[in-house]
């Protein structure tokens, strides 16, 4: 997955949105590899733009296409960048799912960054595989979770829960489920937190594939 956040100026914003619309998102599905496109408005937290791209392996940021596209940029691609305060592009490989996403997505998600010590790494694994994904998926209202590694770069993880609405996330129950004694004994642990509650904009799946 090719993660990327943006933080416009905002006489620019509008700007960026069209951009997105109307050139972006199909130039970059048109690429090998490349299978959809999810873009998100952060609705806690900032960059205030998220957009991830789902890819078969990460060789598609290395395709003559991609880098073709990337070294060869639209004038409309120049400006955008240019006017961008923020801009945080990551590359991930897929290490876990649970549940699954709806077709276009869910309208929802919270997106969870984070790493700890290298001592407590493989007990953060177990704790997210063995427990806590499963736990979260099992909540009424909340349609999957996947958790990726960065390829480099931090925060060394990201997680990703899908729900159907943003009450979910701070619902009695999600709180239950997030305070158990593996939880909280792992919770002191957590380096470099980042949490963003964020709306779907638009889905697009790259045709014929």
């Amino acid at each position: 997955m090719l993660g990327v956040w943006m933080q416009p100026k905002p006489e620019n914003e509008d700007d960026l949105n069209a951009w997105y619309e109307q050139e972006h998102l199909g130039d970059r599905l048109v690429n090998p590899g490349f299978l959809r496109a999810r873009r998100y408005i952060s609705l806690t937290g900032e960059p205030k733009y998220f957009a991830m791209y789902d890819l078969t392996d990460l060789g598609a940021l290395t395709s003559p296409e991609y880098s073709k596209a990337r070294d060869d940029a639209t004038p409309w691609t120049r400006r955008v960048v240019d006017n961008l305060t923020t801009l945080i592009r990551t590359e991930y490989e897929l290490l876990h799912t649970e549940g699954t996403s709806p077709p276009g997505g869910a309208p929802y998600a919270l997106i969870v960054q984070l790493e700890t010590d290298e001592e407590r790494d493989a007990e953060l694994n177990r704790w997210y595989q063995e427990e806590h994904l499963a736990a979260l998926v099992g909540l009424e209202g909340v349609y999957g979770a996947r958790r990726y590694r960065a390829t480099e770069g931090s925060p060394r993880y990201l997680m990703m829960y899908e729900t159907a609405n943003r009450d979910v996330i701070r619902s009695d129950e999600w709180q239950k489920r997030t305070g158990t004694p593996w939880t909280l004994r792992m919770r002191p642990h957590f380096k470099d937190r980042r949490d963003s509650i964020v709306q779907l904009i638009r889905s697009v799946e790259a045709q014929g594939k």
